[in-house]
């Protein structure tokens, strides 16, 4: 049955780091049936541009189902860690972040980009990997095969 189907993930160590261009090659051109993840990574380019208008040093990590072999993803799963330096040194780049964070749901709903942010301060500064990895793995959980592993992806500077 399809619910015992195994979904195998890209990668079974964690995680690995990508290029946007290694990654959309991975998980779109490589499903030329998948109008889903044609579709969702229309709406993910979106949402890396609303990011890149905020100003913030942001680091972007895929994980869900969008980086496993299944052909029709309902979704892309992120987790955007907004770095130190940005907060409390440049508050418009702040209140774009927090702006864009608001929109959650519309992302979530409308453009099938689900996202949890992190925002690093200096309280969180020695625990914000761990912070990270419990976060990856909560996200990593596979029914139908091995852990779903995280991919970071290099953005340009």
């Amino acid at each position: 049955s399809r619910r015992n189907m195994r979904i195998e993930p890209f990668f079974p160590a964690t995680p690995a780091e990508l290029s946007i261009e290694a990654f959309r090659a991975m998980a779109v051109e490589a499903f030329p049936n998948s109008w889903d993840r044609e579709n969702i990574w229309g709406h993910f380019e979106e949402l890396l541009t609303s990011l890149g208008e905020t100003g913030a040093d942001i680091d972007i990590f895929v994980n869900g189902s969008f980086v496993t072999h299944k052909l029709n993803p309902g979704d892309i799963d992120l987790l955007l860690v907004v770095r130190r330096p940005v907060i409390g040194y440049n508050s418009l780049s702040q209140e774009k972040v927090q702006a864009f964070s608001n929109r959650r749901d519309e992302w979530k709903r409308a453009k099938r980009c689900d996202f949890e942010i992190i925002v690093e301060t200096s309280t969180l500064d020695d625990d914000i990997d761990e912070i990270i990895d419990q976060t990856l793995n909560r996200f990593s959980f596979n029914e139908n095969g091995p852990p779903k592993r995280a991919i970071k992806l290099q953005l340009e500077a």
